[in-house]
């Protein structure tokens, strides 16, 4: 059987066209992207190098600048109160020493109960409390006071340590 060369050739050229035309496709698809990446990529890297290349300026605080101090040589001070007071004597208040006596009155009570009462208050904050019974008016009252105090600096201090925990008292003197 003959066989005809001519229009084989030709079919094998038809399949060939359309095999070649599909691969010059999909290589036109890949080149376009590789072109897309590379030009990112160089972009990227101008980007980058534009980036390192830039002068950062640093503001700066302005520094103070500490002047240091001049030291001058002084005279030697000369003070008068040596020579002044050299033969001076200094009155002191010799008068004797007062024997009153300080007490802080912090209450008074109609009933001897309500005195006692205050009394154990008073010993649980620490102060040494006494229970007075006076008449005045004729009424019989229970005074409550704290002391006795030497010195009046004492009893001001006690004074202060009860009105820290809300106690009113009054200073009394005794000759």
């Amino acid at each position: 059987m003959p066989r005809d060369y001519a229009k084989r050739v030709n079919s094998k050229k038809k399949n060939n066209r359309k095999k070649s035309a599909g691969k010059r496709r999909v290589k036109i698809k890949i080149r376009w992207k590789m072109w897309l990446v590379t030009l990112i990529a160089i972009t990227c890297f101008a980007f980058l190098l534009h980036l390192l290349s830039r002068h950062h300026e640093v503001k700066l605080k302005p520094v103070v600048k500490i002047k240091k101090p001049v030291l001058h040589k002084h005279k030697a001070v000369h003070f008068d109160f040596y020579t002044i007071l050299k033969d001076e004597k200094v009155p002191v208040n010799t008068a004797p020493i007062s024997n009153n006596r300080y007490f802080l009155q912090v209450a008074s009570f109609k009933s001897n109960a309500e005195a006692d009462r205050l009394k154990a208050e008073l010993a649980l904050l620490g102060f040494d409390a006494n229970i007075e019974q006076i008449t005045e008016g004729g009424e019989l009252w229970s005074r409550v006071s704290v002391g006795p105090y030497s010195t009046k600096s004492a009893a001001l201090a006690d004074k202060e340590n009860l009105v820290k925990n809300n106690i009113d008292s009054v200073l009394k003197v005794i000759d």
